[in-house]
């Protein structure tokens, strides 16, 4: 069966739930006290761990407990506050919220003029060099195609922060499946990266604009503003709820919501909400494809952590109208619905970031996920936050049969000739690399491999990075290391034959060494993050030197002759005769 392959990519392609050992749990699920409607994304708080987790879409969570003692909030910006005292005999609990009492003389004094809500959201924007903040972060991803799950992402991060601007996302970990539907894949590439090219208060080329970028004329000449309703929150302080609508629904302006702190002038929540987007930062895989239409529903709300306003989360639903073979006969329409949720759960803590160097820019979720082995250690083991349902969704799409993985994603399989990429990383293993035929050029005698150190830097790069990581859960340690040699810094533009393949293959196989020398020295470390990195680093120098001077050797006369003790080595280090697997008649 022919599987064709469909890409949304973004233009770059350019709670949780604390999973402990103790057993007490409890789950639930939060619903509004107007329609009875589920609340996603409520925060559920625990006071004696000073730890939390946030509702599904469907209002679900679940949440660990330290003892039956323990007191809980949920909480919800809009609505009062939910106090849960847990009982041994109960560990299902139906939360029902409440709007905030409003203050009706506010309410009832409405001036004709809205310029007064102009002044309080231009009275948030912010001014000079604001604090920078550092969190971990739980990112997740589901699409659908008419209804059945194709995609799911979940990524760990360490989150950077300046009041409403999202900074930068370093990569943890994370894990990708994805199911065909009707004979298609639907992949969402760079999903995080468009939460940072998300900019509140300067805008973004990739969206439509919303008031908070626009200066005070342009507001008011773009917008209608409303007074909504006003309340006081749990601190005391006014909130101003103010609704926006564009005078022209042009694509190009967002509508929605955004709850003003005039206590503090501050924005505490904004939704940003467009039924047909003009301008939006996703693109067609193919040139036949098309988008025909994008509905984008994004809600974003920030929390006070001491004196500093901080990021909490921001939950980004769209729906994408996707044309296939677009006016061809054998054209066919999908809808697909993305549900993403970016959760900043904990400020006072952050993750090891493995050590792993991408050079080069633009590098997608998807690659870096594909770079990194898959590490069953962090997914088994970690008590880290995860958005949760009744029937653990994640985990059974994850483990069905039918899903494509991480560990089969980008490898060979029935479906991707190549894999997902058709150059993918690779680790290292005791299974040969073969390289593909070079284009023949007649101009170059195909047995000379002798050439000159100008030429071979320009025609040769082989480029293989030592991967490390460090996660410490259930009083156990665990150190990821591994030989990845990289497929897109690398490039090889000689002639391709078995002494080539040999060549190449004795290369991966002393980084693979090297890789274990370091292995070595880092049981001196006591698993110490700082000694880890200085053992690391010290360790790429001589790393680096290595490497340089085999490829160098590629330049000497009787190469083969070269080759042969650094075949001893890997022999003797690996039980590996690459001179015997490839060169056997030489």
């Amino acid at each position: 069966m022919k599987f064709i392959f469909i890409g949304i990519w973004l233009i770059f392609s350019t709670h949780f739930c604390l999973i402990g050992q103790q057993g007490l749990k409890i789950e639930g699920k939060v619903s509004n006290g107007v329609d009875g409607k589920p609340l996603a994304y409520a925060n559920i708080y625990n006071f004696s761990t000073q730890e939390g987790t946030i509702s599904n879409q469907d209002g679900y969570f679940r949440l660990e407990l330290q003892s039956w003692n323990d007191s809980i909030r949920v909480s919800f910006i809009g609505y009062e506050d939910h106090l849960i005292s847990p009982k041994k005999a109960k560990n299902y609990y139906e939360i029902v919220l409440e709007s905030s009492p409003l203050l009706l003389d506010e309410i009832l004094i409405r001036p004709e003029d809205d310029s007064y809500l102009v002044e309080m959201i231009h009275q948030c924007k912010p001014a000079g060099v604001t604090h920078s903040s550092v969190a971990k972060a739980y990112y997740e991803l589901k699409s659908f195609v008419d209804g059945d799950q194709v995609e799911l992402v979940e990524s760990y991060y360490n989150l950077h922060s300046k009041k409403y601007r999202l900074e930068e996302m370093n990569f943890k970990t994370g894990r990708i499946a994805l199911q065909p539907h009707e004979n298609r894949f639907f992949t969402s590439m760079e999903s995080s990266k468009v939460l940072i090219m998300l900019d509140l208060f300067k805008g973004s080329e990739f969206f439509p604009s919303n008031p908070l970028e626009m200066s005070k004329y342009k507001l008011k000449k773009h917008y209608y503003l409303f007074s909504d309703h006003r309340y006081l929150d749990e601190n005391g302080d006014s909130i101003q709820v103010i609704a926006y609508q564009p005078k022209v629904k042009s694509g190009r302006f967002f509508e929605g919501k955004i709850w003003v702190n005039t206590s503090k002038k501050a924005i505490n929540k904004i939704t940003l909400i467009i039924d047909d987007a003009a301008t939006h930062p996703f693109l067609p895989l193919f040139e036949l494809d098309k988008i025909a239409r994008v509905q984008m529903n994004i809600s974003i709300s920030y929390n006070t952590s001491g004196q500093q306003l901080v990021f909490n989360h921001m939950d980004f639903s769209y729906i994408i109208d996707y044309e296939s073979r677009y006016e061809k006969e054998e054209a066919k329409k999908y809808t697909v619905k993305t549900n993403a949720v970016l959760y900043a759960y904990d400020y006072n803590s952050s993750f090891f970031i493995p050590l792993f160097d991408f050079r080069y820019q633009g590098i997608s979720d998807y690659r870096k996920i594909s770079a990194f082995p898959y590490n069953d250690f962090f997914w088994e083991k970690n008590n880290e936050y995860r958005l949760n349902d009744r029937l653990n969704t994640n985990d059974l799409f994850f483990n069905n049969l039918h899903s494509l993985t991480n560990r089969s994603i980008f490898k060979p399989n029935e479906y991707f000739h190549y894999g997902i990429f058709e150059h993918e990383f690779i680790l290292w293993s005791e299974n040969r690399l073969r390289i593909k035929e070079a284009q023949h050029d007649p101009t170059k005698d195909p047995t000379n491999v002798h050439q000159t150190t100008d030429l071979l830097k320009d025609r040769m790069k082989l480029s293989v990075k030592i991967f490390l990581d460090l996660n410490t859960y259930d009083d156990s340690t665990h150190l990821t290391l591994a030989t990845v040699f990289d497929p897109y810094e690398s490039k090889y533009q000689l002639t391709t034959d078995s002494i080539s393949q040999c060549f190449i293959n004795i290369f991966f196989d002393l980084c693979e060494i090297q890789k274990r020398i370091l292995e070595s020295a880092l049981t001196e470390s006591k698993h110490d993050p700082a000694q880890i990195k200085l053992i690391y680093n010290d360790f790429l120098k001589g790393f680096e030197s290595e490497k340089s001077k085999y490829i160098h050797s590629y330049e000497k006369k009787d190469f083969i002759r070269e080759m042969k003790p650094y075949n001893r080595m890997v022999l003797d280090k690996l039980g590996i005769d690459n001179l015997q697997i490839f060169l056997q008649d030489r």
